[in-house]
């Protein structure tokens, strides 16, 4: 395809970064250059401008995900001089604002770096990535619901993904399924690709 020339205020270059897609605008925030950065931006396509908008508010860092479910944001897991962080923030972008979501610890293993995410059917997933060792690891997000007390939704642990373990791998939901596709664990690298299902993961 054509370059779509960056006019105005555009982010700075980057790699590690997270982006998606709202309505008619694209984001993309996170990231490192010659540092770890936590800043995002906003792409309007009809008139090719960017605009930045607010921060993460967590620490800045690379490697992290990002998932859309019920037309908001949510954006956590990555690394920062070596830390796995632990936060997970949903971005409303009717308000504009962020708000923390149930964070990755209390006893889920699911902090990591290059992991695969998408969302099917309202909820997000993560599987796959890198803390301490690669993992095959799936999580379930549910946003949170008028029912939900605290207001930050809740995690549960899916089937592994049956696939061989890997980190770098891509995400993508079509309609109402999701797919893990390529990444690598070393030095291999792979180019199949698993459809992830409620409870289990099938080629």
């Amino acid at each position: 395809g054509t370059p779509v020339p960056a006019l105005g205020f555009a982010p700075d270059k980057r790699y590690g970064a997270v982006a998606f897609a709202i309505g008619n605008f694209g984001y993309v925030g996170t990231g490192y250059d010659v540092s770890a950065k936590n800043d995002f931006f906003k792409y309007d396509p009809s008139s090719n401008e960017w605009s930045a908008i607010t921060s993460y508010p967590g620490e800045k860092r690379n490697g992290a995900i990002a998932f859309i479910a019920d037309g908001n944001a949510y954006v956590g897991t990555g690394s920062y001089q070596g830390v796995y962080q632990k936060d997970f923030y949903q971005y409303n972008p009717i308000t504009g604002l962020w708000k923390a979501m149930q964070r990755l610890e209390n006893g889920y293993d699911l902090k990591r770096y290059g992991a695969a995410s998408f969302s099917i059917n309202g909820k997000g997933y993560i599987s796959t990535g890198t803390y301490t060792s690669v993992l095959k690891n799936t999580w379930e997000f549910t946003p949170p619901t008028a029912s939900d007390v605290n207001g930050v939704g809740s995690w549960a642990q899916k089937g592994d993904f049956e696939g061989v373990s890997r980190t770098g791998a891509v995400g993508l939901t079509i309609g109402n399924r999701g797919f893990v596709l390529t990444g690598k664990n070393g030095s291999s690298r792979y180019g199949d690709m698993w459809e992830l299902k409620p409870n289990e993961v099938q080629q």
